[in-house]
């Protein structure tokens, strides 16, 4: 009863009390008087704020959060009221809660012009990560490192690389948001080296026969002679023929990141593309599963080898790597530099064999 008449007395004067009874005064937030453990306790909010105990808020609620703690940590569902460090523009505010849906990261993507089988892709890692969140009763956001790294066991070095990497996007979409937590996991994850392949080319005679038989069927009006010939020929991916316009001596294709290139086209698939219809049920400007369903008919797989072929063959014929580059429309000459790697050095078995 004491204490009860002590609080109201102090609460007229502009005062209160700690939980250990100890008299405080709080003006504008700032606590004045106090012991640390009242200092530590005090909480300041704007009117009607109300801090949901269960940590079920909705995206928009902020806390505040002390600055030196590391941002994201967390530190599972809250228990209490925001904490406050009294140091003005040094106090970061982080939402907590559940983040959005990742339709919007899908909608960051298309806006940032990624193509739509780029797409494809971080929708089917983003399902295989969302079986392993659904295993630990969580969602991809609460995802901590030792279940990232338990994940990864046992699969191929280059599928962990793309499963990270589209992970790793979108710990970067949720940071951007204000949902440091997967982003902050991610960081502590090792980097995942790839395997240092070769590209799979096809060889020199393999080459002529398969660009002696696009040049058969072009003479016959096959379609599927143009579609063989632009990527044995040209350098195109399977799903760039579907936007490829004839010009006098090239054609031209828009490709990944919505990017435009001219490549230098021989005349007999020129001529084929004016004289056979673009669009229409019989064109040649089809999508890659009818593209890749036709030429499968023919006996053709791994169709991304006919463009590492092209690529291959204008190397040992002395074409500079910059050149193949532009070509093939990288952004950037080490992926070009994988063709490298099937240049054999020339005389060095003769060099052995010196005495």
């Amino acid at each position: 009863m004491i204490k009860l008449l002590r609080q109201y007395i102090l609460k007229q004067q502009g005062e209160e009390t700690d939980n250990n009874g100890e008299s405080i005064k709080i003006v504008d937030g700032i606590v004045i008087g106090a012991t640390p453990t009242a200092e530590r306790r005090a909480v300041s909010e704007p009117p009607g704020a109300a801090f949901e105990a269960k940590g079920n808020q909705h995206p928009g609620e902020e806390e505040d959060v002390k600055s030196k703690k590391a941002v994201g940590e967390d530190e599972g569902e809250p228990t209490g009221g925001p904490e406050v460090e009294n140091k003005g523009a040094g106090v970061m505010k982080i939402k907590r809660g559940r983040p959005h849906e990742l339709e919007g990261f899908f909608i960051s993507l298309k806006a940032a012009g990624r193509s739509e089988r780029t797409i494809t892709g971080y929708e089917s890692d983003l399902r295989f990560w969302n079986k392993v969140a659904a295993k630990e009763k969580k969602t991809v956001y609460k995802l901590k490192i030792k279940e990232i790294e338990a994940a990864m066991v046992g699969r191929d070095v280059n599928t962990r690389r793309r499963n990270v990497s589209s992970l790793k996007a979108l710990g970067r979409w949720y940071l951007r948001d204000g949902f440091p937590n997967l982003h902050v996991e991610l960081e502590k994850l090792a980097v995942v080296k790839g395997k240092a392949r070769i590209a799979k080319a096809k060889t020199e005679e393999e080459f002529k026969k398969i660009r002696e038989h696009a040049k058969e069927l072009v003479k016959k009006g096959d379609r599927r002679g143009i579609w063989i010939g632009l990527m044995v020929c040209c350098g195109l991916r399977i799903s760039e023929i579907q936007n490829a316009v004839a010009g006098k001596d090239w054609v031209q294709v828009r490709g990944k990141g919505d990017k435009e290139r001219r490549i230098p086209c021989p005349p007999w698939i020129i001529n084929a593309m004016y004289k056979t219809p673009g669009a229409g049920r019989k064109g040649f400007m089809k999508k890659r599963q009818v593209i890749d369903r036709a030429l499968r008919r023919l006996g053709y797989s791994h169709f991304h080898s006919l463009r590492h072929t092209y690529a291959t063959i204008l190397l040992h014929r002395g074409v500079l790597l910059d050149t193949i580059q532009q070509l093939l429309g990288h952004s950037s000459i080490s992926t070009t530099q994988i063709y490298a790697k099937t240049k054999i050095p020339e005389g060095i078995n003769e060099v052995l064999e010196e005495d």
